[in-house]
């Protein structure tokens, strides 16, 4: 048997592997990526049955189990399950073998990402597929060709080359006019299909065609770079099949390597998908330093597949992408604090993990640490807790056709309205307490906490939360949880975040201080069904009523919000620097003005904003600089050493020019803290550019 070692393939002897075995099953040459010690997986002929025991795998949290996932296969005749009776086999045939989880292998020969589509198949796929299981979209042999080619037989299923967004229109072979799209575009449907049952999408990379030119295989196909290249946009796994199975057969050589495709340069006999099956699973365990989320599922022989990375990939433009890749995916924090939170380093230099469970990442996130904890996927708390009936109360009613929120009568906030049966999920009203010393990254678009929320309390610091989506907190009901809690805690800084569906505050500091927090280009999503006020649009968006607050709001979006966006003031001294901010169709009020504000509102924007202040602002205006006027902005430059900007309003209610000097006074100790603002008229493009997850 061939076994990798760190400069190759060389043959080896298994104990426990008769050659009848062998030379039955895998022919007179073979490759194996076992390691050298006694394999004790039985492998059976292409004529016998398979059979394949496949142990659970439960994912306990901490007071469920969770389902085990199946692994279902979206690629062509390369993978495909051929017949007992063909001399042909595709790699996916064998993938069952190296893993504790259940196969489900939907590859078909001769589809494109595009005919796959086209033909119900991805539907097919879509209906076996449930939240939490893993697909593998591997494609590209067939997208290559000319769509707009009448003549050729692959015009029905081919693509157009690149990743962009560019379409031509077709006439099929049956008459049929066909928008024809980018192979990047196919993908990311096909992405955000799988993301949208809750399940994870994994691109691998297409197996290599046995074209030589002398003793050098071809290695450089464009459709595995476009795969590639999508993953990293959109933050999903990319496995580079394609680069490890070219190092094994560069390594058999062109005289081996052809014994292994009877038929031509593309498809495989049994041998040779075994081949393309261990180069896969070793793929999977060199990737990024351990990251796959695969890796939890390999069982005793798909660890025993050789992991030796070093060499194992030669030095392709297309390794050289992916190794960029690796490190952008498994990264530290993007970019730096700025704003109150200047300095914040959460994790610092703790080596980036991706957790495995729910459990573990509840354990990560709340112990001791130093820790960047990677978020690649959903993880989804919303039942793991369990459920509570009891009775609420509806506080509104809408004559509109709209339905109003509920609530959950928390700390008999109901007192005397309207009773009201009211069921939830426990585990968006109970948020976790983060530990000190965390980096909570979000990979690309993937990272989404849902139905749970974070609390950053009792003196913990040093907190940084970027590219996280947190949704899906009992958006019916008031006090149905809130996303993110700051309360009596220091260096927080949250950033190109996303909150939508959430019972109560997007954002609340409570009543003890935030010192030194930063909200920057995140996305605050009112969008909902259940409205207080009555237009779809959520009301309660950001609280900050802590003493002693200190806060940098900037290029955040507000978008579809009907109150609270924020509201400041409550238990006194907050000190507040709203900067550039987007504040988009609101049917309510933007800033709400309490009791002990200090806030400096400077060069935002307010599109069709219905009231950017509430009338009772005024009777805290004696706190609050508002930036009205160019001669109030003017006026900043001796207390700031630069001029504030003016806010800008679109189709808005009127905007108040308030002129505390006593804010400016205070702004001017914190100088060093304050973020210098565009002007309000380049907010709008730079905001919806750059705010939300998987965005820079």
């Amino acid at each position: 048997m061939y076994v990798y070692v760190d400069k190759g393939f060389r043959l080896v002897d298994y104990p426990n592997f008769s050659k009848r075995d062998e030379h039955d099953i895998l022919g007179s040459d073979s490759l194996s990526t076992h390691s050298c010690s006694k394999v004790r997986t039985r492998y059976f002929g292409r004529n016998k049955m398979k059979s394949v025991t496949l142990s659970s795998v439960l994912l306990a949290t901490a007071s469920s189990v969770i389902a085990t996932p199946t692994l279902l296969i979206c690629s062509d005749s390369t993978t495909a399950n051929y017949a007992n009776t063909s001399v042909l086999q595709g790699w996916g045939f064998y993938i069952s073998e190296y893993l504790t989880i259940p196969v489900n292998n939907l590859a078909k020969n001769g589809r494109s990402t595009r005919s796959f589509i086209n033909e119900g198949l991805w539907a097919q796929l879509l209906d076996a597929t449930s939240a939490g299981d893993f697909v593998i979209i591997e494609m590209g042999h067939n997208d290559d060709g000319d769509p707009t080619d009448a003549t050729s037989t692959s015009a029905d299923r081919a693509t157009l080359p690149g990743i962009g967004n560019d379409s031509v229109v077709v006439t099929t072979s049956a008459g049929t006019t066909e928008t024809v799209h980018s192979f990047g575009w196919y993908l990311r449907e096909m992405i955000a299909n799988v993301r949208a049952k809750g399940a994870i999408p994994l691109i691998s990379g297409m197996v290599n065609r046995n074209y030589w030119s002398g003793n050098t295989l071809t290695k450089d196909w464009p459709f595995a770079t476009y795969a590639q290249e999508i993953a990293a946009q959109l933050g999903v796994e990319y496995i580079d099949h394609t680069n490890y199975s070219v190092a094994a057969w560069q390594t058999l050589g062109p005289t081996a390597a052809k014994t292994y495709f009877p038929n031509d340069n593309t498809h495989t006999s049994w041998p040779g998908a075994r081949i393309n099956t261990e180069t896969f699973v070793a793929a999977v365990k060199c990737r990024c330093g351990g990251s796959s989320v695969l890796l939890q599922s390999l069982n005793a022989a798909g660890n025993a597949v050789n992991q030796s990375c070093i060499n194992m990939l030669l030095h392709t433009p297309l390794f050289v992408a992916l190794a960029l890749w690796c490190d952008h995916a498994m990264s530290q924090v993007v970019g730096k604090a700025t704003g109150m939170a200047t300095g914040t380093t959460g994790g610092g230099s703790a080596t980036p993990a991706v957790p495995s469970s729910l459990a573990e990442l509840k354990t990560w996130l709340t112990d001791s640490t130093a820790r960047v904890i990677m978020i690649d996927r959903t993880w989804d708390f919303t039942s793991s807790e369990g459920t509570t009936s009891a009775t609420g109360c509806a506080p509104w009613t809408c004559s509109n056709g709209y339905t109003p929120q509920k609530a959950i009568n928390a700390n008999g906030w109901c007192g005397s309205q309207t009773s009201a049966s009211v069921s939830y999920y426990n585990a968006g009203t109970m948020p976790i307490d983060l530990g000190s010393n965390k980096s909570i990254v979000g990979v690309g678009t993937a990272g989404v906490i849902k139905g749970k929320g974070f609390r950053i309390r009792g003196g913990v610091s040093n907190i940084i939360i970027q590219n996280l989506h947190i949704t899906n907190l009992n958006p019916s009901l008031v006090w149905g949880g809130d996303a993110i809690q700051v309360l009596g805690a220091s260096k927080v800084w949250i950033d190109h975040c996303k909150f939508s569906l959430i019972g109560r505050q997007m954002i609340v500091t409570g009543y003890e201080p935030a010192q030194y927090l930063t909200v920057s280009n995140c996305i605050f999503d009112g969008t909902t069904s259940w409205s207080a006020s009555c237009n779809n649009q959520h009301y309660w968006t950001v609280l900050l009523l802590g003493s002693d607050d200190k806060i940098t709001f900037a290029y955040n979006h507000f978008y579809h919000d009907s109150g609270r966006a924020p509201k400041i003031g409550g238990a006194g001294g907050q000190h507040v620097q709203f900067v550039n901010n987007y504040f988009n169709t609101m049917g309510g009020h933007a800033f709400d003005i309490s009791t002990g504000a200090n806030a400096l509102i400077e060069g935002n924007y307010f599109n069709a904003v219905t009231t950017p202040m509430t009338s009772a602002s005024s009777s805290y205006s004696g706190t609050l600089y508002t930036v009205g006027t160019s001669a109030a902005a003017s006026a900043c430059s001796s207390y700031l050493g630069r001029s504030c900007q003016t806010n800008t309003l679109a189709s808005s209610g009127s905007w108040p020019s308030y002129t505390s000097t006593t804010v400016l006074s205070w702004m001017k100790t914190y100088v060093n803290y304050l973020i210098a603002p565009m002007a309000a008229g380049s907010v709008p493009s730079y905001v919806t550019a750059h705010a939300g997850p998987g965005k820079s």
